[in-house]
């Protein structure tokens, strides 16, 4: 029962949330039949998570992480918020400590977990969207599908406290650089957005951070916000290292060793082994764009997961080679951050040892994915900037002052 009225709780936020962007962006309001059917199916997995929900908890790492949360329920309720807040590291414990917060409010009932993270989940994939339609209002119907109902959000984001949080947080900090300059950043939920992914999982928010960051400096496109992010950039290092030690302290050293270790692991880890030595940033950017192989599916899970990164990574090719103004679209502030933290991301992903750990974290990257992918499709915005210096943006006329970007 509390699953189900959280259900009802997430339907009204996801609504309000819904009704706001489509305010701000009218474009994005002749998709709203297909974002609604999208919200239905996300329902329904949701809700056959809760009824499998003992099963679950029986056979994954997520018994071990709703008993600690239990447990950091009992404490906030018994020592306050702020003193197991501050006494909390980054990383897993925040994790249980957020999954404490939720079970000392309404009681250590998992369904409601799994439902938070869905809707987190959901909102994020409409951020994303919401993004895409502002730099083009003329995406094909098919990619809204695609964008909303991924099946990697769907299936992840309902399973823990930890992927539906990361994946909001970096979709607000993507949806950042779909802003044009004189729009009003929401600067507290950034703020928010970042911290949760610093204190999650640091080292993937830090490639984001870079990405948006070095975007806006390249571009010359709003200045202050970018020394903003590049502020933030200084905690997401930090912790980076206390959670990977050596990793950017040790940076030469620490690639070695990763790579003898991932081998090791490979060895380990039988048929759902990522095999062989790693080579930074080329094998991370093989695992985030093309596997798993077709002779690596092994599973149904597995057969999803290798359809659904090579379906993107196909038509993402596609569009950019029949795209005509590749140039312009690149100095996108959207694509350049996409681009840059793609580039990243395929660092810490060079490292990765498991099919099954790939395949859930690969969602943290899928948003820059998207972007790459579906955004050459029906992109016919620049020649009307080269001729006036100008765009119609969601029915008023606004100046470029820089034609070339």
């Amino acid at each position: 029962m509390p699953g189900f009225i959280a259900i009802l709780l997430g339907i009204g936020v996801a609504f309000l949330n819904f009704n706001h962007l489509v305010k701000s962006n009218p474009s994005l309001a002749k998709h709203s039949s297909i974002v609604c059917l999208c919200g239905c199916l996300y329902l329904f997995v949701v809700a056959y998570r809760i009824l499998q929900i003992e099963d679950m908890l029986a056979w994954t790492d997520g018994a071990g992480h709703h008993l600690l949360g239990i447990l950091a329920g009992e404490m906030i309720s018994s020592n306050g918020l702020l003193e197991v807040a501050f006494s909390t590291r980054p990383g897993n414990p925040f994790y249980q400590f957020l999954t404490g917060c939720i079970y000392s409010i309404g009681g250590p009932y998992p369904e409601v977990i799994f439902v938070c993270s869905a809707v987190l989940g959901y909102l994020a994939m409409t951020l994303v969207l919401d993004a895409l339609t502002r730099v083009n209002p003329d995406i094909p119907v098919w990619s809204v599908f695609f964008v909303i109902f991924l099946p990697s959000a769907v299936f992840w984001t309902p399973f823990n406290l930890k992927e539906g949080p990361m994946l909001w947080s970096i979709a607000v900090l993507l949806h950042s650089s779909s802003l044009l300059k004189g729009e009003k950043l929401p600067m507290i939920r950034i703020l928010i957005a970042t911290a949760i992914g610093i204190l999650l999982r640091p080292h993937i928010i830090l490639c984001w951070l870079v990405g948006i960051a070095f975007a806006r400096i390249f571009l010359k496109f709003n200045l202050r916000v970018a020394v903003l992010f590049l502020i933030a950039i200084a905690p997401s290092i930090y912790l980076t290292d206390f959670l990977l030690p050596g990793l950017i302290s040790n940076f030469g050293e620490t690639i070695s060793e990763s790579a003898d270790a991932s081998a090791r692991h490979a060895v380990s880890h039988g048929g759902s082994a990522v095999s062989g030595r790693s080579i930074p940033f080329l094998t991370g950017g093989l695992l985030l764009l093309a596997r798993p192989y077709p002779w690596e599916i092994f599973s149904l899970s597995s057969l999803v997961t290798s359809v659904e990164i090579w379906t993107f990574t196909i038509l993402g090719t596609i569009g950019w080679l029949g795209s005509h103004d590749k140039l312009r679209l690149i100095r996108q502030p959207l694509v350049m951050t996409s681009l840059i933290a793609l580039l990243c991301l395929f660092l810490p992903f060079s490292f990765f040892y498991n099919m099954g750990l790939l395949a859930r974290q690969r969602l943290q990257a899928f948003p820059a994915i998207l972007v790459l992918a579906v955004l050459p499709f029906g992109y016919k915005i620049s020649e009307t900037i080269r001729l006036s210096g100008s765009l119609h943006f969601h029915g008023k006329r606004v100046r470029i002052e820089n034609p070339d970007i």
